[in-house]
């Protein structure tokens, strides 16, 4: 069927009565094309019937006639040219009229398309758009302020923000009344703030207003409207610091006839909307340079995002004041995230030098604990920037910023293990001290469980996880990371990559595609990371073969990593990151500097636990076993000496105060070294008889040992210099080693 017969076929059948074209809109809208309004016989028929509509006496008609000359319009300017003098005098009077609201939005759409479709017609523009705007402008500004219906404050103010810089000089003399129409609603709202839509509207009308002022005073509103518009936001910020330290001079401080349950909300509402418009100016068209005022802006955002709750003012405080204001530092945390993120999107280069201390900022507050949903805007932010300005040019904000991220990514290798142990224990853990009952768990009865433990339950989890990969990714490029941070961070995504794998998409999260965006983005790291030189990118062929068969937004990498490993005449890939040889992955071969690091994130090994308990033993009073007194004669005769009985060392202490020391007198021809004395205390020499001493043995054992001489060796306290010290026994079977 050709293209005018659809169309007839939608004069006979869709729109035969004005009930049939309301009920067939839609499916009239999606049928329309351009070639649908080429030329031909049912041309002329399809614009009178829309012209019918327009004067239906049913609204539903006449909004069903607008929708359709608007479609019109859109898809072919002749007919908009031809027909759009009429179109517009049918319009602009249902303005005036008591019409249901849908058909007024209808009739403002309509006269925005005719009016930005035909700015390059002069003819049309001079004898239609020029004698008509004023009057369009005249019924839209009280229109805007009475009216309760909130859709279609939105399309009035979106149809301003279109037509003024097409027609600024039509608007010139209306500047007042549509400056005072934006700052209507953009001066906050206490009780119910106001909605995120009418707000972006006013700010853009508010950001576009400047452009009446010409070519020549075009740039001099504009920046005018930027510093009032950051002493606004100043103002407001300091507003809700009031019982904090820092306040600049002036007086910000709550009046008591003030409510602060509802001033402080205002000025927070105040402070988004700041924000707001700084964002849209950014975006504004300016005929001429002008200076931009950056480094009072970057300190603004910096205020706002270096917001602190732990600088109280002394003296008397408000406990209620300074509750609200506490509550608000984590959203003003937000818009100085927001701001900067603007400035980065909008500026980019001349954001540059101020990258170090935005990231300072951002480390700040990304090792306090915060919060899924707050932690999520922050790395964000810091994705953001980190992708504009790969490298931070310092050694101590990668690592600190690895550090405090990397906490979001292995918490899935801390909470899978609990996983884990509560899916075997079952519900034995449940039971009280009273319940001796062991608990019955049978195959497969998790399926049945209701609470089911997953590692990501909310939806801001699943977020943050997904925002914190990214940040890791982008932090291992930048060459300036630590060697060890950059192992520990290797070896941890390893062991989620291999953790990740063996759990069901269910326990992850209850969303079904966290699961495939997380591995989409393990493997991304994964080849990523193995990218180096000839030898180690062939070893990771497997990694970069699997990635392309995940899919998802790592493919374009993948399939570039494949490419460079089939032409190797591509230039060489300079990475920063370490080869596979170089990665400690062993805990034999971690040093003591990534071990710390590993345990200040919270990844502890069974190994640890060893290691911690064998401290504790070491550090724990040892209990020595001496060896038996010689007698102190070289050439005397050996005899069975008694079974020395293990002595502690407080015993030993109070057996030396005891017994006098004689003066240290001896025969043999030099002192032992201080090497062989320790290794004859702790190492006894094996007793040749086992049996029990008498009591003549007793006695030459004990006087043996009161005229055995002491020696003075090096190293040794003062308290031990009155310690005994062993004879040497030529004919023992033991040698000195």
């Amino acid at each position: 069927m050709s293209e005018h017969h659809s169309l007839k076929s939608l004069l006979n059948i869709h729109l035969a009565s004005d009930t049939s074209a309301v009920l067939h809109l839609h499916f009239i809208l999606n049928t329309l094309t351009v070639e649908s309004l080429a030329p031909s016989p049912h041309l002329p028929k399809w614009t009178a019937r829309v012209q019918s509509l327009l004067h239906s006496r049913d609204a539903g008609g006449r909004w069903a006639g607008l929708v359709l000359a608007q479609k019109t319009a859109i898809l072919s300017q002749e007919l908009l040219l031809e027909n759009g003098q009429t179109w517009v005098g049918v319009a602009l009077p249902l303005l005036s009229k008591n019409d249901p609201a849908v058909v007024l939005k209808a009739a403002i759409r309509l006269l925005r398309t005719i009016f930005t479709r035909s700015h390059e017609a002069p003819e049309f523009r001079r004898h239609v758009a020029i004698p008509t705007i004023p009057k369009l402008l005249a019924i839209l500004i009280p229109l805007v302020e009475q009216t309760r219906d909130l859709e279609l404050k939105i399309v009035a103010l979106t149809a301003l923000v279109n037509l003024i810089p097409l027609y600024p000089t039509l608007h010139k003399a209306s500047y007042p009344a549509l400056s005072g129409l934006a700052l209507r609603f953009l001066d906050g709202q206490p009780h119910a703030p106001v909605s995120q839509d009418l707000l972006s509207a006013a700010s853009r009308l508010y950001s576009v207003i400047h452009v009446t002022g010409g070519k020549v005073g075009a740039s001099s509103l504009w920046r005018k409207t930027l510093e009032e518009t950051l002493n606004f936001g100043t103002n407001a910020f300091w507003s809700l610091r009031t019982t904090f330290v820092g306040q600049p001079p002036g007086d910000f401080s709550l009046q008591t006839h003030e409510d602060p349950v509802t001033l402080i909300p205002l000025h927070l509402d105040r402070l988004q909307c700041a924000v707001t418009i700084i964002d849209d100016l950014f975006g504004a068209i300016v005929y001429r340079p002008v200076q931009l005022p950056l480094g009072v802006i970057v300190r603004f955002a910096l205020r706002l995002l270096q917001t602190s709750d732990n600088s109280k003012r002394d003296g008397f405080v408000d406990p209620t004041i300074h509750s609200l204001e506490l509550s608000m530092v984590s959203k003003i945390q937000a818009l100085g995230c927001s701001l900067i993120t603007s400035l980065v999107d909008r500026l980019d280069g001349h954001m540059y030098p101020h990258r170090t201390q935005i990231l300072r900022a951002l480390s700040i507050l990304l090792e306090h604990q915060k919060p899924a949903e707050h932690r999520v805007v922050l790395l964000q932010t810091l994705k953001i920037v980190l992708a504009r300005y790969p490298s931070s040019h310092s050694s101590l904000i990668s690592t600190r910023l690895m550090k405090a991220v990397l906490p979001s990514v292995s918490r899935i290798l801390i909470t899978s293990g609990n996983i884990e142990d509560a899916r075997i224990n079952g519900t034995a853990s449940a039971k009280g001290r009273k319940g001796k009952k062991k608990a019955q768990n049978f195959e497969g009865e998790e399926v049945f469980s209701s609470t089911r433990a997953v590692l990501c339950p909310a939806d801001a989890d699943g977020e943050l996880l997904l925002a914190a990969l990214d940040v890791v990714r982008l932090l291992l490029r930048d060459h300036h990371l630590s060697a060890a941070m950059q192992s520990i961070s290797v070896r941890v995504l390893i062991a989620i990559m291999l953790t990740v794998i063996r759990i069901p998409p269910a326990t992850l999260s209850s969303d079904p595609g966290l699961y495939p965006n997380v591995m989409n983005k393990l493997h991304g790291i994964s080849t990523e990371i193995t990218t180096g030189t000839s030898s180690v990118l062939s070893k990771s062929l497997p990694f970069i073969v699997t990635a392309l068969g995940y899919g998802g937004s790592n493919v374009a990498e993948s399939q570039r990593q494949l490419d460079l490993l089939l032409h190797p005449r591509l230039p060489p890939v300079i990475r920063p990151m370490p080869l596979a040889e170089s990665l400690s992955l062993m805990y034999s071969e971690e040093a003591d500097e990534e071990a710390g690091l590993r345990k200040s994130l919270g990844i502890f090994s069974s190994q640890d636990e060893l290691l911690q308990h064998r401290d504790l033993e070491m550090e724990s009073p040892a209990v020595l076993s001496l060896p038996p007194a010689p007698k102190p004669t070289v050439v005397a005769s050996i005899t069975t000496q008694p079974p020395v009985q293990p002595v502690s060392l407080s015993q030993l202490k109070g057996k030396e105060k005891a017994t006098a020391a004689p003066e240290p007198t001896s025969t043999l021809a030099g002192s032992p070294t201080e090497e062989q004395y320790r290794s004859s205390v702790i190492e006894a020499p094996k007793l040749r008889s086992s049996q029990p001493p008498t009591t003549s043995q007793q006695t030459e054992a004990s006087s043996s040992t009161q005229k055995a001489p002491t020696y003075n060796v090096p190293g040794i306290s003062a308290e031990d210099e009155d310690e005994e010290m062993p004879a040497i026994d030529l004919d023992s079977d033991s040698e000195i080693e």
